[in-house]
């Protein structure tokens, strides 16, 4: 009989360890779920401010909490919203996101198909709501959802996409102030409505958050993005999320949200801080500093976003559109979005070119970079037009 070799032998205890460690690191992975040992939400929560409300926050019939990117116990009469994966009393929910456990008495459920998207969309809501405030939710998502899939060029196939609403209005408050919001952290699974649903901001928002369900979660950053120059990928994300809020909502009361956008691009254009009457503009020596310009630098200070993305991103989109509307170009920045997002067009300016002259092009391109005022005359126009519709 033949030994083995030095080599071989070595070859074989090598190969052998490899699969200890490999059969140790499944075992060890398991253990956990195993023995119980997962991470056990506290009772409290200390809450942690989020984007639009609390994204840690505790309550009796929810929670939204960091999962230290463990596997979560789901305590009996609990339930899981968002989890990846889940098992007999536990969950795991995506990495770096926050984990979501409601109380499952204290919740019902109704799903919608939406005619213009891939989504089935399940509107998870306290118990406790009403009737006409549940219409009014439906509503709201269902137009939420279609606007926002018909601008993507969606199409519902047999086998839709799930994806959860949870209403989370009221838990923490009156769900009027900023401070009476819970906001878990978005994502491809799920999104969050955190204010009432007769509330335009609230309405508003929710479109914002569908927005980036379409061009920011549930792809990753888009071919078409990295095209929009002199934007970058996260510029242009919000430059299209909120246009959308406005153009998009339902709300006969649109038009004042406009007016107070236009009334902030006013009070810095002029340098008139006066006109400034709440948060988050309202600190002078932070207003005097602001940058204004849509292209926002990573690392920049907050209020250089918050003017940039959230104020002039949405008013130089509007602005546009009124232009197109003064120069009877036969489109509008809902067809050259849809057409950009369908491969029929790459950069936004290259298509104004094709219908503006160059002088208008310019102009425009000086209202995102913070260069010109925008005139109350085109965005008269564009407030009129979108009530029409």
């Amino acid at each position: 009989m033949r030994l083995m070799s030095n080599g071989m032998k070595k070859a074989l205890v090598v190969f052998g360890s490899v699969i200890i460690c490999a059969l140790l690191a499944v075992t060890v992975y398991f253990i956990p779920i195993l023995r119980g040992e997962c991470y056990k939400v506290p009772d409290y929560l200390k809450p942690i401010a989020g984007s639009q409300g609390y994204r840690i926050w505790s309550g009796d019939i929810l929670k939204s909490f960091d999962h230290k990117n463990r596997p979560v116990c789901v305590p009996q009469g609990w339930e899981a919203v968002g989890a990846i994966e889940t098992g007999a009393g536990w969950a795991k929910f995506e990495t770096n996101l926050t984990g979501v456990l409601i109380r499952s008495d204290a919740f019902t459920l109704q799903s919608i198909q939406p005619k213009h998207s891939i989504y089935r969309v399940d509107i998870l809501y306290p118990v406790t709501t009403t009737e006409s405030s549940i219409q009014r939710y439906v509503a709201i998502i269902e137009n939420a959802f279609n606007r926002t899939g018909k601008l993507f060029n969606d199409a519902p196939k047999e086998q839709r996409v799930p994806h959860v609403v949870l209403i989370t209005a009221g838990l923490a408050g009156n769900a009027d102030e900023d401070a009476t919001h819970v906001y878990p952290d978005p994502s491809a699974r799920v999104s969050a409505f955190v204010r009432t649903s007769d509330s335009l901001r609230g309405e508003e928002l929710f479109i914002h958050a569908v927005m980036h369900l379409y061009n920011r979660h549930q792809n990753g950053a888009l071919p078409y993005q990295k095209l929009q120059s002199p934007f970058t990928e996260e510029d242009w994300q919000e430059v299209e999320a909120t246009w959308a809020e406005t153009a998009f909502t339902t709300s006969a009361e649109q038009s004042g949200r406009i007016v107070y956008l236009y009334g902030v691009h006013t009070a810095l254009r002029t340098g008139n801080f006066s006109l400034i009457k709440e948060a988050p503009f309202n600190n002078q020596k932070a207003f005097e500093k602001i940058r204004q310009s849509v292209i926002v630098a990573p690392g920049s200070p907050n209020l250089d976003y918050q003017y940039g993305h959230y104020v002039l991103a949405p008013l130089s989109m509007l602005a546009v559109d009124g232009m197109l509307q003064e120069s009877r170009a036969g489109t509008g920045v809902e067809k050259i979005l849809t057409d950009i997002h369908a491969g029929k067009a790459s950069n936004f300016f290259d298509e104004l070119q094709k219908t503006l002259s160059k002088e208008d092009v310019q102009r425009a391109r000086g209202w995102f970079e913070g260069r010109e005022t925008i005139p109350t005359s085109v965005i008269n126009l564009v407030v009129a037009s979108y009530k029409s519709q």
